[in-house]
């Protein structure tokens, strides 16, 4: 048996910004995605693209 259509009747207990049906309209509910989306719990790691940003202008200022 396939799990497929088991997941409109589940939902998660754990809410995140990668499952929000509209992430970015910052609304201050939780609606969940659609599909197996809404199981994604997780946020951007900011603090890891802070410190790849910064390695990246490191590399642009090395040049060619």
């Amino acid at each position: 048996m396939l799990a497929e259509p088991l997941i409109p009747t589940l939902s998660t207990p754990i809410q995140g910004w990668f499952g929000h049906r509209r992430p970015f309209d910052f609304s201050p509910t939780f609606a969940a995605a659609e599909g197996i989306e809404k199981f994604d719990a997780g946020t951007p790691p900011i603090l890891s693209l802070a410190a790849l940003e910064t390695g990246l202008d490191i590399t642009l200022e090395a040049g060619d």
